[in-house]
C-alpha cells in the first residue's frame, strides 16, 4: 500500500511548529518561575496553543498522506480512462 509514496520533508511546517512550541514552553516555564498566580493565568492558554499547533501539524501530515493515497502511486492517474462514465453523449453515434 505504501510503496511508491513520496515522503514529504515538510521543512516549513516543521519549522513553524518548532517556532511556536519553543516560545510557548518558555512562557510556561517563565510563568511558573514568577509564581502560582501567573502560572494560573498563562499555563492553560499556552497548553491550548501547544495542543492546537500539534494538531494542525499532524493534520497536515494526514492530509498529505490521504492525498497521495487518493491519487494512486507515483506517476499514475487516480483512475483509468476506461473507468470514465459516459453521460449519454450521442455525438459519436452520429458520425459517419
Amino acid at each position: 500500500m505504501s510503496e511508491g509514496l513520496i515522503k514529504p520533508k515538510r521543512h516549513f511546517t516543521r519549522g513553524l511548529t518548532i517556532g511556536t512550541l519553543v516560545p510557548a514552553w518558555t512562557c510556561i516555564a517563565w510563568a511558573m518561575w514568577l509564581g502560582d498566580r501567573m502560572a494560573e493565568a498563562v499555563v492553560p492558554p499556552m497548553m491550548m496553543l501547544i495542543a492546537a499547533t500539534l494538531g494542525v501539524y499532524q493534520g497536515v501530515g494526514h492530509l498529505d498522506l490521504r492525498g497521495q493515497l487518493g491519487a494512486g502511486r507515483r506517476g499514475r492517474p487516480p483512475y483509468d480512462r476506461d473507468d470514465r462514465i459516459d453521460f449519454g453523449r450521442h455525438d459519436r453515434e452520429q458520425q459517419p
